[in-house]
């Protein structure tokens, strides 16, 4: 599966927290299967993916969730609906590279292993991992011309690379063992530059830690997405639906202990109840599974690089129930759907289906299994086309469905 940049709206920086729009077409085998479209303002985004539409109105067969939509999902589908548009209208004719603009200076002051230009924007400089990014509006060829003015004067040697293009071009450079590798893409109006590679590599002296009492769990305050809490402090929120579940994905800076006792307090609210819980120090980590009136759920708390990310999901037993679509006790069912109109045969596990053209794709009518939890591979073929396989993991107690379209097939976890 490979995601491909489609555009993204007036200049608003690259691929980042500050970006407006930015819109990807799914692809398989080269066609577009779907569209993963984000939208950002003041750092809040809103995810939908056109794979999980089409398997919750289309294989499952069920109405769309009866909640009203916030500003920033209803930019969301507008912005999906343009983006499947563009990913299939035909790639314009290629234009020659343009030429220079008027030479950059090195902008002063720059705290980078390498030089940065003038005008540079959005600078994010990552040392311990040897990442840099930054934001130009200058062209491609202007900036590609920057640098390999400013880095030979620095002892860096250029290599040899495949990609030149009008709108991408990549630069690697050596020196004393060291490489960095700079990928300067035009984005719209502007130009995404993204380097990497062990020049840019920076230790830094770990800060002493007091022996102190731990930091006070902060009181966080709530906002609300689906019908989930989250922190309303946040550098990322979105949710992935389908009828019968719903999944949080919340990135916070506050601490993992103060986003514990965060979701202690607000789940309790909501009459959840604990069932089990596991944490760890090394990596600092927690997962508590809850019982909430409408059914099973799972929080996993996660803290890295100054972050905690959040995964709250919540399992809606009574709608997969009224469906036909929940599993066994202890076993997994596998929901199968062609949006083709040719025969798709699969086989799992010993055991050969066949779903027919369309079948599946209006109502969770077709053909199902119940399968042990557990890796399986899905080998199946359309009509006379070539053999393909996809390689699943299903959990016990969980709903899959498997979708059959133009890219292949598609999994999607749905209870």
């Amino acid at each position: 599966m490979h995601w491909v940049a489609v555009s993204h709206g007036e200049p608003g920086g690259p691929i980042r927290l500050n970006l407006n729009q930015l819109r990807f077409a799914i692809l398989r085998d080269g066609q577009a299967f779907g569209v993963l479209a984000m939208s950002g303002m003041s750092r809040q985004f809103a995810f939908a993916w056109l794979g999980a539409a089409v398997i919750a109105a289309g294989v499952l067969g069920a109405p769309a969730l009866a909640q009203p939509k916030d500003p920033i999902e209803q930019m969301a589908d507008e912005i999906i609906k343009r983006a499947l548009r563009d990913a299939i209208e035909p790639a314009a004719k290629p234009q020659p590279p343009a030429a220079p603009d008027k030479p950059l200076a090195a902008l002063p002051g720059a705290e980078t292993p390498i030089p940065l230009p003038e005008g540079a924007e959005f600078v994010d400089f990552r040392g311990a991992d040897g990442k840099l990014e930054f934001t130009s509006y200058a062209s491609v060829a202007t900036v590609v011309a920057f640098y390999r003015s400013a880095m030979k004067p620095l002892g860096w040697r250029e290599k040899p690379s495949v990609i030149n293009r009008p709108n991408m071009v990549v630069l690697d450079f050596l020196k004393d063992g060291k490489t960095v590798s700079l990928t300067i893409m035009q984005m719209g109006k502007s130009v995404n530059v993204n380097a990497n590679g062990s020049g840019l590599l920076v230790k830094t002296a770990a800060a002493p830690q007091p022996a102190t009492s731990p930091a006070a769990v902060q009181d966080l305050e709530a906002d609300e997405k689906s019908g989930l809490p989250y922190p309303k402090t946040n550098t990322m929120n979105g949710t992935e639906r389908t009828p019968f579940r719903v999944v949080l994905n919340v990135r916070t800076s506050a601490d993992l202990q103060s986003v514990l006792a965060f979701y202690r307090r607000e789940l309790g609210k909501r009459n959840w109840t604990t069932v089990g819980e596991k944490t760890s120090t090394e990596p600092e980590q927690a997962t508590i599974s809850f019982k909430s009136p409408d059914g099973p759920a799972v929080l996993k708390l996660s803290r890295e690089r100054d972050e905690t990310t959040i995964e709250l999901a919540i399992r809606k037993t009574a709608e997969a129930t009224k469906a036909g679509v929940l599993p066994k006790a202890g076993q997994a069912k596998v929901l199968f759907g062609n949006m083709l109109d040719k025969d798709a045969v699969v086989t799992v596990s010993g055991k050969t289906v066949k779903v027919g053209p369309g079948v599946g794709s209006k109502a969770p009518d077709g053909p199902s299994l119940d399968l042990p939890p557990g890796k399986y591979k899905f080998s199946f073929k359309i009509a006379n086309g070539p053999a393909q396989s996809e390689d699943v993991t299903v959990g016990a107690d969980e709903t899959w469905g498997l979708l059959f379209g133009p890219g292949g097939a598609l999994p999607l976890q749905v209870y």
